[in-house]
């Protein structure tokens, strides 16, 4: 009698446009904006908006490539395929791999930092403590199954979006006064200090990243050609909107000094009523757990189709047949998640992140552009990619200022 091998258990599409839509917008305006914005203003000032269009502009021209190159590759480790496709380096395509689980995992290290100190205000118990239940806690729900996480994600992400836009309708007034607030900046742009300006955009790029983490996604999204652009562009616009206003609400503060040093600086904007502390630490623990909790699901489903293609060990290619997802890469970020998050500071953790996700940004434009310019040459046309193209040079812009001014400053 024959024994028949069984077929490997494989990844299932259950995520629709408002599941991704929701998981998207968790990932993007998770804790890192509920805990950076009072440090985002402290480097900027009344230019903080300014540093967030600026931050925001260049997540959204990245997006377009994302947004057409998931389109064509709709597979897990979706920068690996785009890099493979474009340049045929495998070597290449493993570092950005690696970059990307990179990014993930001190996102969630950095969110989880973010939260502990969250934690710390509402409880007063060690922070450091706090992270490791945080972390522990996370771990269980990325590998219990992706319905379930996504359907923690959505629910998370409807309680801290509605608080974002609770704060602004109850802060109606300041909103209605950000035409003064845009005049003041014009006409203290004199005032301007580039080296200020370039550190906050740089960290409020910080609070853009997220939607790159929807395409690794792919293999679990339904009709993934149509949902998964739509979804990526949505959440950004959502996303943008939200700062800006809530960033019109904090200008309006008379002591913003408070907001920098502030572990939970949105305890300050929301109005004082009773409770209203209270529920803001809530939520804001909620955003980082929200937060922390995508970058752990992409940073395993990036291991995995890594180790599909054989650019990582065969054993992080196993789905478990209980919970559907990837466990042994599951498990292997939430260890190294625990590590990052008990050693490093919150800023020093969201600046590494932004600094490998502008590489990787800047690959993944160079891929699309170089991918419509070898179709352009093969159709005998002269069209120029000029949009990826300008999106890889302005990645490698920022990244190049960013370095330089830290090494003359020495931070």
């Amino acid at each position: 009698m024959s024994k028949t091998n069984p077929q490997p258990v494989s990844l299932q599409r259950r995520i629709g446009l408002p599941g991704l839509v929701l998981y998207g917008v968790g990932t993007i305006v998770g804790a890192g904006f509920y805990a950076l914005l009072g440090k985002i203003i402290g480097r900027a000032g009344i230019f903080a908006p300014l540093s967030l269009l600026l931050a925001g502009g260049l997540a959204l021209i990245s997006a377009y490539s994302f947004a057409e190159l998931s389109r064509r590759y709709p597979v897990s480790a979706g920068e690996v395929a785009y890099v493979q496709a474009a340049f045929g380096l495998p070597r290449l395509s493993q570092l950005v791999g690696v970059m990307v689980i990179a990014t993930g995992l001190i996102s969630a290290a950095t969110l989880c930092a973010a939260t502990g100190g969250f934690l710390f205000d509402l409880t007063g118990f060690p922070a450091h403590w706090l992270i490791v239940f945080t972390v522990l806690a996370l771990l269980v729900i990325a590998a219990w199954g992706v319905a379930q996480s996504v359907a923690v994600v959505a629910l998370i992400t409807l309680l801290e979006v509605g608080t974002l836009v609770l704060i602004i309708v109850l802060s109606s007034q300041q909103v209605l006064e950000s035409p003064s607030q845009l005049l003041a900046m014009f006409e203290q742009r004199a005032d301007i200090n580039p080296a200020a300006l370039l550190a906050a955009s740089f960290l409020a790029f910080y609070a853009f990243i997220g939607f790159e983490d929807m395409v690794n996604m792919a293999e679990e999204v339904r009709d993934v050609q149509h949902i998964l652009p739509l979804a990526i562009v949505i959440c950004l616009f959502v996303s943008l909107l939200l700062y800006l206003g809530v960033s019109v609400v904090a200008l309006s503060l008379e002591n913003r000094s408070a907001l920098a040093s502030a572990n939970t600086p949105m305890a300050l904007l929301f109005p004082q009523m009773k409770y209203s502390g209270i529920y803001i630490g809530v939520i804001s623990v909620l955003a980082g757990l929200n937060g922390a909790l995508v970058q752990m699901v992409m940073a395993a489903r990036v291991m995995y189709g890594m180790a599909r293609r054989g650019m990582a060990p065969q054993r992080f290619s196993r789905v478990n047949a209980s919970t559907h997802t990837p466990l042994q890469a599951t498990l292997l970020s939430g260890a190294i998640v625990l590590a990052l998050s008990t050693t490093l500071s919150l800023s020093r953790l969201a600046e590494t992140t932004s600094f490998i996700i502008l590489l990787v940004f800047a690959l993944v434009n160079a891929s699309l552009a170089t991918l419509r310019w070898r179709e352009a040459r093969q159709s005998g046309g002269l069209d120029i990619p000029w949009l990826p193209a300008i999106a890889a040079i302005s990645c490698l812009s920022m990244l190049v200022l960013r370095l330089a001014q830290a090494a003359m400053s020495g931070s």
